[in-house]
């Protein structure tokens, strides 16, 4: 399954951070979900923006706002980035 425009979607997210707890309230939560089995990796500016190690996985990134917005289908995997 192709998660090109999930993953456009997210990291358009990312480049507006003010507008997280609405855009996940609306329109992003399926995104999120999406994402979380997503193995691509995120670009290297959007680790560093979250706290995550080079080379982490659009999934990673995922979980990390699965558990810290409570989306219902997130991942049993630890989170490990301290900005969440």
């Amino acid at each position: 399954m192709s998660h090109e425009s999930d993953r456009h979607a997210f990291l358009d997210w990312l480049d507006q951070p003010d507008s997280f707890p609405t855009r996940l309230a609306k329109d992003e939560s399926s995104t999120i979900e999406e994402l979380l089995e997503c193995d691509d990796t995120l670009p290297g500016l959007y680790c560093s923006q979250l706290g995550l190690p080079q080379g982490s996985s659009y999934a990673e990134a995922a979980r990390g706002f699965a558990r810290q917005y409570r989306l219902r289908n997130a991942a049993a995997a630890p989170w490990e980035a301290s900005t969440f």
